[in-house]
């Protein structure tokens, strides 16, 4: 995956404000980032990367394992996706946001908690896209997708229909039918415990 490298800024830690800025007027292309002490940094994590690498295994060689994961990663409107390398004073962490036509920057933070504020920034973005998704599939004119939301619920019930419905209902007769068997065991059980009367 080819990447664009990042520029130098020209102060050593830029604001996300610096960053619009510069970014507007020509001067930063940044490509990946760097959080610390709620500062920005453009990095360039690709710098050895060949072009049209894949990225994953790229990071994979250079010691980053995949970490957490937030959204569907191949059939969602976000996902949020998380890597983590071990260093001789820590670890440290990635997070990438994507869709199904663009990846965001990778963002690289120094502690774990970082990373939780990088993520609890993007939770919200990541639900509401979620929700959009969900009812723009439910409220869609056309059905034709095979791969909607609404066309697999309904795959699903007939499936279970089909395939559940007897076996479910066999099951509760038997359940039931136990039930019968272990009231009428304890009742039983409870006339032959009763003390009877002896005759007059």
């Amino acid at each position: 995956m080819e990447r664009t490298p990042a520029c130098t800024p020209d102060v050593p830690h830029a604001s996300p404000e610096t960053f619009v800025t510069q970014v507007r007027e020509g001067t930063l292309m940044p490509r990946d980032m760097h959080y610390t002490n709620g500062q920005w940094t453009p990095i360039d994590l690709f710098a050895d990367c060949p072009d049209n690498a894949d990225v994953n295994t790229y990071l994979k060689s250079t010691g980053w394992e995949e970490f957490l994961s937030v959204g569907a990663e191949t059939d969602g409107p976000i996902n949020l996706k998380t890597w983590q390398r071990t260093r001789d004073d820590g670890v440290e962490y990635l997070l990438e946001v994507n869709d199904v036509h663009s990846c965001s920057p990778y963002m690289k933070v120094d502690t774990f908690p970082d990373l939780m504020d990088l993520m609890a920034r993007w939770s919200p973005v990541i639900q509401t896209a979620s929700v959009t998704y969900v009812l723009n599939d439910l409220i869609g004119v056309f059905i034709d997708d095979t791969n909607g939301l609404v066309e697999r619920i309904a795959a699903r019930a007939k499936f279970g229909v089909e395939q559940m419905y007897g076996p479910m209902v066999r099951e509760r007769e038997r359940q039931e039918r136990d039930r019968r068997e272990a009231v009428r065991r304890m009742r039983a059980e409870r006339e032959a415990r009763r003390p009877q009367n002896p005759p007059a």
